[in-house]
């Protein structure tokens, strides 16, 4: 399976577009950047390991990269992404950091299924995994658990489906309005942000079925530890 990061390449460049729009429709999105990248600092905070080797899914335009590298001296990043335009806004927000950044295009699957066992202290992705396809999903959990060297974490920071379907339309519609209110007259990304958000309806992924999947592949200490409006932070380590 290819580009399945990103559903249309194209669609990834007005993505990128526009990061106020971020800003302004995820209120928490500081918040919850800092957050998954702080679960990596808290969980080898007592460690001496000189390099925390993160190994990150879907690169984007490089701001989980960016609180991921400032959260702790030792981490080093590999951002993986399919999307080429992604990738060079990544490249030019983290231009003063290459020496702890690389980043690559690529299909993430075919890249992790390349790395040899144990090869990695953390994985992170953020608003990634909703997007991938469910058959996907389930080639790359394993992947992830089998890269990952022992003590290592998993954090993921995503939409996650409540269990309530009443709650999450709740949460699905005040989302929407924020995309819709956003102060633009390029009103082809609100499309887009919205036409987006409704497709991922497609392939959600909920909170239940993660931490599901985590504990099915053996690793521990997994748990929610963040959860503001459709975002939930699931961590798991091995």
């Amino acid at each position: 399976m290819t580009d399945q990061l990103t559903r249309d390449n194209a669609f990834a460049n007005m993505l990128g577009e526009d990061y106020a729009l971020l800003k302004f429709s995820y209120p928490h999105h500081d918040e919850f950047q800092a957050t998954v990248a702080d679960q990596v600092h808290q969980h080898f905070i007592s460690s001496n390991i000189d390099t925390i080797k993160v190994l990150e899914g879907g690169a984007g335009s490089g701001v989980t990269t960016s609180f991921l590298l400032a959260a702790d001296p030792r981490i080093t990043v590999v951002a993986v992404d399919s999307a080429k335009a992604m990738l060079d806004q990544a490249e030019t927000l983290l231009s003063d950091e290459k020496q702890r950044v690389k980043l690559i295009e690529r299909d993430l699957l075919e890249y992790i299924r390349q790395q040899p066992d144990k090869s990695f202290d953390a994985f992170v992705a953020v608003w990634v995994l909703h997007n991938l396809q469910p058959e996907y999903r389930e080639e790359l959990f394993p992947e992830i658990r089998r890269v990952l060297k022992p003590n290592g974490i998993f954090v993921s920071g995503d939409k996650y489906t409540v269990a309530d379907l009443t709650e999450h339309q709740k949460q699905l519609g005040m989302q929407l309005d924020r995309f819709r209110q956003f102060p633009t007259k390029n009103k082809a990304i609100i499309d887009a942000w919205v036409d987006h958000n409704l497709e991922d309806e497609d392939i959600r992924i909920g909170e239940k079925e993660q931490l599901g999947i985590l504990n099915d592949l053996g690793f521990q200490d997994v748990q929610t530890v963040y959860r503001q409006d459709m975002e939930a932070i699931i961590r798991g380590v091995v």
